[in-house]
């Protein structure tokens, strides 16, 4: 069974997990404190490597999600540096493009046209 900060450090793998899927980057930045205590507590104490072993899956997904992240917030950012016309971020019919949770393509359509006449 692995020892205490593996356990402490699965569990903070855990809650990282869940912020990486809900996009709380508020939440990941104030866990920062926590696993850097947690690494330099194992790095000090020197763990063997089975015990090591039980943290690779977590850290390995972990990582993915958050490249995954970064790609997103990097593909956003260029998406509103060029939200002038033209920028890809308008429908064909002049709308708004947006995506839901699942990463499906929505089309909000503008508004109708309308002349106000005043007499």
């Amino acid at each position: 069974m692995p020892a205490e900060p593996i356990r402490a450090l699965l569990r903070l793998l855990e809650e990282e997990r869940a912020l990486l899927l809900a996009g709380d980057l508020a939440g990941l930045s104030r866990l920062l404190p926590r696993k850097e205590d947690l690494l330099g507590r194992l790095a000090a104490r020197g763990a063997p490597g089975e015990e090591l072993v039980a943290l690779s899956g977590a850290l390995a997904r972990n990582r993915t999600l958050l490249g995954a992240a970064l790609r997103g917030l990097r593909e956003g950012r260029g998406l509103g540096a060029g939200s002038g016309a033209g920028s890809g971020a308008e429908a064909p019919g002049g709308g708004l493009v947006t995506y839901d949770r699942g990463g499906a393509r929505r089309e909000a359509a503008p508004p109708p046209r309308r002349v106000e006449r005043r007499a």
